[in-house]
């Protein structure tokens, strides 16, 4: 239900030239405006917000509404959007889990090299040698140290 306003325009007395008040007229004009027509709900009300990714203030023309987040996290600029999607390599939002909106574009994704090293290979090939060295060090601190007097 749209909100209404009601002013009564000739309810004022009006003054003359020399300063003294008439009295009223008996017609009165009355003007309603209809608060939906004049300041709808379409147009919002603060014409600026914060890009949520760059946290810049910037004009609502320039920012755009990627998903379907809501509040302050509404708004963001196009470029921000696809610099952040280029980055974590998906198009998909991590607050509200949609995806943006067409036209944004993730990077494909790397497939993982043939000659990545498997860390517990090379960890159970040196193991023996790391330990007969630590087996030599301990004895050769153990002949060094003396318990004599």
């Amino acid at each position: 239900m749209g909100d209404h306003v009601v002013v009564n325009v000739d309810g004022f007395a009006n003054t003359k030239d020399d300063g003294v008040a008439e009295k009223p007229s008996e017609a009165v004009s009355v003007a309603v405006v209809d608060m939906a027509e004049d300041g709808g709900e379409d147009e919002p009300l603060i014409q600026a917000a914060e890009c949520r990714i760059c946290q810049e203030e910037d004009s609502i023309k320039n920012l755009e509404k990627p998903c379907t987040c809501n509040g302050s996290l509404k708004y963001a600029h196009r470029a921000c959007v696809q610099r952040w999607c280029n980055e974590k390599g998906d198009i998909t939002c991590e607050i509200c889990h949609e995806q943006y909106k067409p036209g944004y574009t993730a990077p494909p994704r790397v497939q993982p090299d043939e000659t990545s090293i498997d860390i517990r290979q090379v960890y159970f090939q040196i193991l023996p040698f790391v330990q007969l060295m630590h087996k030599n060090l301990i004895m050769a601190g153990a002949s060094s140290f003396s318990l004599s007097p």
